[in-house]
């Protein structure tokens, strides 16, 4: 226990010496911080800032210059031009001029740096894609990086360099931004110019560490940061994506031509990730909400479409048209019946929320028949995305049965340990499955305008 400790003291020691060499790099590189804070070296992840003093609402606690910045000033991809730069200054060792605030970076866990079993564990959910394509982009980028480099650079070094990166960036790394752990967000930050300043978000009354929100959805934390948060309750930002390849599969259609009226009309949305922007889907939040869009394109996606089309060509929106105006004229062209006046005067007095969950309850009343089949199909296709996920625990998880002399010992497997990619991707899949387990209820009910 005495060494242990020791070695723990010896390596504050160390990060303490890091921090104060930190400052002295600060100072002659032009930054300016308040004297209410400092970096501390025992912040909740190992490295913080903290406030000495109370803090006014709006008061600025520091300013980060371009020339404190670690960026590329190369146009293009600027995490991978980024992460060049920050392997070249690496590779300098001492004799970086960044060495002194290069010590300060850790990594972040985040998930295309973990082993390929590991990337399996987030088969079925909303990263599955996502990963997948960051890590064939990584492999595409290595040979570019190690040619600017002069010098071999493996792909675990490479994506560590991109994590620190997406972690401290995106395209620059910054101090005391990066020194910023997740938490309620206490700071502000703006870019004036290409320096960075950060603000008191609202009055600090008494010393402490600050923070500063990362993102408010697990999937996006686990992807740019490599964490989840320590509370096991829904984030304002979790959604669940139903794809419209999924839907139009379930309408029995291989492709569709409505894909891009829904999108038009926002009843989908291109996908947030990297390199997905091309793949259309719904998503589905807490309580169901969003459910309106994604019945809404199944009963488009599952009408006719050598009907639907034409229908709307006889009174379509100007191209300038708002998404409303597109709803409107899509709601209408989906059933028999009703005036396409009628249609725009129920998306016009909802432009300012989502238009959808009325002008389905419209067409609902019109052509209730295809309402059903359209509710139906979207069931279908959230019970098929709950079913990707797999059960909340498996068996094989919970139990190791031993048989021995007539008797059968049950052993229950000790959690994951927190912060390990079999924890941070159990921890998805069950927000992904309270998501959904929400919106089937909803759907169940059937009454009532849908979210």
């Amino acid at each position: 226990m005495g060494k242990l400790l020791r070695k723990r003291r010896q390596r504050q020691s160390a990060r303490t010496r890091d921090l104060r060499g930190l400052e002295r790099w600060l100072h002659a590189r032009g930054a300016i911080w308040s004297p209410k804070i400092t970096y501390a070296a025992n912040g909740v992840a190992g490295l913080g800032l903290v406030a000495t003093k109370p803090l006014a609402a709006g008061e600025v606690l520091f300013v980060a210059p371009q020339g404190a910045r670690l960026a590329s000033r190369d146009r293009g991809d600027t995490q991978r031009r980024a992460a060049t730069k920050l392997l070249r200054e690496a590779r300098r060792g001492a004799r970086s001029r960044w060495r002194p605030f290069l010590r300060t970076l850790r990594p972040a866990a985040c998930p295309w740096t973990w082993s390929r079993k590991d990337r399996a564990l987030l088969d079925g959910t909303e990263l599955e894609a996502a990963v997948q394509l960051k890590v064939a982009r990584l492999d595409a980028e290595r040979p570019l990086v190690v040619e600017a480099l002069g010098a071999r650079v493996s792909r675990r070094t490479y994506a560590t360099a991109c994590a620190v990166v997406a972690s401290h960036g995106p395209g620059a790394l910054t101090p005391f931004a990066g020194a910023l752990n997740h938490g309620p967000g206490h700071v502000v930050l703006e870019e004036v110019d290409g320096q960075v300043i950060g603000r008191a978000r609202h009055a600090v009354d008494r010393p402490g560490e600050l923070f500063t929100t990362y993102a408010y959805a697990h999937a996006r934390l686990i992807y740019e940061y490599g964490f989840v948060p320590e509370a096991t309750g829904l984030l304002p930002e979790d959604v669940v994506s139903v794809t419209l390849s999924s839907i139009t599969a379930a309408c029995g259609d291989d492709e569709t031509p409505v894909g891009r009226l829904l999108l038009l009309a926002n009843a989908c949305d291109e996908a947030p990730w990297d390199g997905l922007s091309d793949v259309l889907a719904c998503e589905i939040g807490a309580g169901g909400a969003g459910l309106a869009r994604l019945v809404a394109c199944c009963f488009a996606l599952d009408a006719n479409a050598l009907a639907l089309v034409p229908k709307l060509q006889r009174a379509p929106p100007a191209a300038a048209a708002s998404s409303d105006a597109w709803a409107a004229s899509l709601a209408w062209a989906m059933v028999d019946g009703g005036e396409v006046a009628d249609f725009q005067a129920i998306a016009a007095a909802h432009e300012d929320g989502d238009p959808w969950p009325h002008l389905l309850d419209a067409c609902r009343v019109l052509d209730k028949k295809c309402f059903e089949n359209a509710v139906e199909i979207a069931t279908e296709c959230l019970q098929a995305r709950r079913n990707a996920l797999g059960a909340d625990l498996p068996l094989r998880e919970v139990l190791a049965l031993e048989t021995g002399e007539g008797e059968v010992v049950v052993q229950i497997a000790p959690p994951p340990p927190p912060g390990s990619p079999r924890h941070i991707a159990r921890r998805l899949r069950s927000v992904e499955r309270r998501l959904l387990d929400g919106a089937l209820a909803v759907l169940a009910v059937r009454e009532g305008v849908l979210p």
